[in-house]
């Protein structure tokens, strides 16, 4: 699998808001990375982020939503990650491709140290224009994109431990959760699980 083509031109880039993420990593376990391999299980993930504040090359981009789905296996050779990247279709045509360009890092900026399929081997299955539903409500998050995607926060998780994610944002300050439903259903990548691991925290990207 190759990597993503290198940027040939960065434009002026900042993005900024809340996100909200999930995956199937176990609650409370003790030194455990969210995103990587749990117990020998390759980990999917879902991760949404909204953006409050956000432009490249002069075009607005506030208040457009992106998901994301993805998997990879620590079992297989370079950890390679199989992705989705979905786009509101309410946002126009250029929004939508400045924020995929963004998104796979093809813009250059802090991409690559964001973004681990980016700069590792990876997969971009398919880049979907669909409505995305999304409520940021602290400790009751959720997802959906109709016949695709389901994820539901119960509440925070009460535990002592700390489980933080590859996933970009998770250097920043944010909250553990415990994520009652985290479903995919889209081809190549589909999972189903309950009572797993979620953050949410904040994001700001800049180029």
């Amino acid at each position: 699998m190759a990597r993503h083509q290198r940027p040939t031109r960065s434009l002026a880039i900042h993005a900024a808001g809340r996100e909200t993420r999930a995956a199937n990593a176990q609650i409370g376990a003790g030194g455990a990375i969210l995103g990587t391999v749990i117990s020998g299980a390759g980990e999917p993930e879902c991760a949404e982020r909204c953006g409050e504040e956000g432009a490249a090359d002069g075009t607005d981009l506030s208040g457009i939503p992106v998901a994301l789905a993805s998997r990879y296996s620590d079992d297989e050779p370079g950890s390679p990650w199989t992705w989705i990247l979905y786009l509101d279709a309410r946002a126009s045509s250029e929004q939508r491709t400045l924020l995929e360009r963004i998104f796979t890092g093809r813009l250059g900026g802090d991409a690559e140290r964001h973004f681990p399929w980016a700069w590792k081997p990876s997969e971009l299955v398919a880049v979907r224009a669909v409505e995305i539903e999304v409520d940021h409500a602290r400790r009751r998050q959720w997802l959906r994109i109709r016949d695709r995607i389901s994820v539901r926060i119960r509440d925070r998780y009460d535990g002592g431990e700390t489980v933080t994610c590859v996933i970009p944002g998770h250097g920043r300050t944010g909250e553990e959760l415990v994520a009652d439903e985290l479903t995919v259903e889209d081809g190549a990548i589909a999972f189903d699980y309950r009572g797993v691991c979620g953050y949410g925290s904040s994001f700001d990207y800049a180029g």
